[in-house]
């Protein structure tokens, strides 16, 4: 079975998780127990350097065998470092026999955002408990957080973050 080519659009800034449904040349849903996926996101096809990297084994591909899906999930921090632009992907299937099947390929378009907003920061862990002691010392002030730097214009380049080097490396 030939990769199935279906471009996808990732919003930058916004988290991304649209699935795959794959079906065998039957039109039924595949068996996927026991396959393990690999997706990667790079700037041009034969570029050494993957922008992105997806694992069923980290859960950033999520695998549902009974709906015959695999669900590709970009935090929006992630994709807020990606330049608006055209990339390609495949998504690869490694299956318990040892096959390796390219199942879904294609272009990937990020559009820019237009809202200017800052990104969420993670939540904080909760306190511990204190412990029982006669003088318990006061917890240290947590350090400020340094503030976000502004997103660069649209058409402008940040150097300071390393996908972003990776990228224009890559097109020069």
């Amino acid at each position: 079975m030939t990769a199935v080519r279906r471009d996808i659009t990732i919003e930058q800034g916004a988290d991304y998780d649209r699935p795959f449904f794959l079906t065998d040349d039957d039109g039924e849903i595949d068996n996927l127990t026991g396959v393990e996926f690999v997706m990667q996101i790079r700037t041009n096809y034969g570029d050494p350097t993957a922008l992105i990297t997806l694992t069923s084994d980290d859960d950033t591909l999520v695998v549902d065998v009974d709906a015959g899906t695999v669900r590709p999930f970009i935090s929006y921090a992630v994709t807020a470092a990606l330049l608006p632009g055209s990339y390609v992907y495949d998504l690869v299937a490694i299956e318990g026999n040892g096959r390796v099947r390219r199942r879904r390929q294609g272009t990937v378009y990020v559009s820019p955002r237009v809202t200017d907003y800052p990104l969420p920061s993670p939540s904080p862990s909760p306190a511990p408990s204190p412990s029982p002691s006669p003088a318990p010392s006061p917890a240290p002030s947590p350090a400020p957080s340094p503030s976000p730097s502004p997103a660069p214009e649209y058409g402008q380049f940040d150097f300071s973050t390393p996908i972003n080097s990776m990228i224009i490396a890559a097109a020069m």
